[in-house]
């Protein structure tokens, strides 16, 4: 489930234009470079008006471009975070820009790069919501594109990070698919999306089951993004692993196919293999009642999660469907893109 968004957007510094001696247009000329949310379509994403993202630019004099260049591209815009704002005082207009306003050089071109991490909130809602939140450790380099050092998803726990196609070369809005809506910027995700459903083989009438938790042991939870080169991830997961628990909350099973949606689901996941390492252990009790008199099962089940997937795909959508049987547990993995949506989020 490729949940791809679009986006609009524009970057450059005026302070930057001076300092590498690069002349600005004149305000008058209506060239601020601005944002703005693309139509949304099958392959696009609308990105809600209240979350923002961080830019970069670079630029080359001349004839030079991003992939064939002799002059060290210069660094425009640093990070610069973008959120939909008034145009200008005045006007009630509102446009995807930054909070300084930024115009296009009378020469040269631009290469532009960006990026965004979102919390999801309310995970057991069936349309979970968003909120920025920037986690620490990124940086943009021309050698890397967008770069991330040390990311650990336990400590970024159900955060979506996102990295931005490079836009090449771009010397105007009119120089766009949406001239009047500034730089098209589609975000990806860069991390894999992991759901379970759960059910029972038949409806048992003096039996209770009851999941207790869901747990990896051994797989990478610490690693390193680049995206220029070869893009993808290196782990950097220390040698003793903890074990990440997918959930440990008390679910009741039936015979009716439930994804697993509590308050305290882990779903976003680094992109790895399984060739060597990895395996899922899942607890649960069945609890029967014969004319009154209980009794519990505490059934403990492991799988190596080469036997799911060889492996976790960035912008990949990873389903495990556990089916309970009294002496057994039938294991049904499935994968697909991760499917676009809208992307809203929390109104504070």
């Amino acid at each position: 489930m490729n949940k791809i968004i679009w986006i609009s957007a524009v970057v450059l510094s005026v302070a930057a234009c001076a300092k590498n001696e690069v002349i600005p247009v004149n305000s008058g000329e209506n060239q601020e470079i601005t944002f703005n949310v693309a139509p949304k379509t099958k392959a696009a994403t609308k990105f809600a008006d209240n979350l923002k993202f961080k830019s970069y630019a670079y630029y080359l004099p001349g004839d030079e471009t991003w992939d064939q260049h002799t002059t060290p591209p210069a660094l425009y815009i640093n990070g610069a975070e973008i959120a939909y704002r008034q145009k200008t005082a005045e006007s009630e207009e509102k446009v995807w820009k930054a909070e300084d306003s930024y115009y296009w050089p009378k020469n040269g071109k631009l290469t532009f790069f960006a990026w965004t991490s979102l919390e999801e909130t309310n995970a057991n809602n069936a349309t979970p919501s968003y909120e920025t939140k920037y986690v620490t450790g990124v940086e943009c380099s021309v050698a890397d594109g967008i770069k991330v050092t040390g990311y650990n998803v336990t400590t970024n726990k159900n955060f979506d990070f996102l990295v931005a196609d490079i836009v090449k070369d771009k010397t105007s809005n009119s120089d766009m698919q949406y001239w009047n809506k500034g730089v098209t910027t589609i975000f990806k995700h860069k991390l894999s999306y992991v759901i379970f459903k759960v059910k029972t083989d038949i409806a048992y009438s003096n039996k209770t089951f009851t999941l207790k938790s869901i747990t990896f042991k051994n797989i990478e939870y610490v690693g390193d993004y680049k995206q220029l080169g070869t893009e993808g991830w290196t782990p950097k997961t220390p040698e003793v692993k903890t074990p990440v628990v997918y959930t440990n909350a008390s679910t009741l099973i039936n015979n009716s196919e439930a994804t697993l949606t509590t308050d305290n689901t882990f779903n976003y996941y680094l992109p790895q293999s399984f060739a060597t390492s990895g395996s899922v252990v899942v607890e649960y009790w069945i609890e029967t009642n014969e004319n009154g008199n209980k009794s519990t099962d505490k059934v403990t089940k492991t799988i190596d999660m080469k036997d799911l997937f060889t492996s976790w795909e960035m912008g990949k959508k990873y389903t495990v469907t556990l089916t309970f049987k009294l002496d057994e547990i039938l294991w049904d993995p499935a994968v697909e893109e991760w499917t676009p949506g809208t992307v809203s989020s929390d109104v504070k």
